[in-house]
């Protein structure tokens, strides 16, 4: 629970709007995603992948949370791995060390 109190999210209280708290929701809603699949047994190993599934659930989240930004599930999961418990990893099984963000849920997968 303390690892995700700290959640590396955007700061920067201009961008989101006081419903977000003035931060970034993206992780937050995507981790909240990923208990709810976890709990109803569709996700039921230590894998995450962008499936129908968490992208459904990704957008029930995130329509509660009024924004002037289009929130994307893919920006979330590139960004994730920033956090200690989170690793991004490749369809040849690596660990992905791209920088660039893939910026659809399809270039994702």
């Amino acid at each position: 629970m303390k690892v995700f109190e700290k959640l590396n999210v955007d700061r920067v209280a201009s961008r989101y709007t006081e419903h977000a708290l003035f931060r970034a929701p993206h992780k937050p809603l995507l981790l909240l995603s990923i208990l709810e699949l976890i709990e109803s047994k569709v996700i039921t190993e230590n894998r995450i992948e962008p499936s129908s599934d968490l992208v459904e659930a990704f957008w029930s989240y995130t329509s509660k949370v009024p924004q002037g930004r289009r929130m994307h599930l893919w920006l979330p999961f590139h960004h994730m791995r920033s956090e200690s418990f989170w690793e991004l990893i490749d369809h040849e099984g690596d660990v992905s060390n791209k920088e660039t963000q893939p910026r659809s849920v399809r270039r994702l997968r």
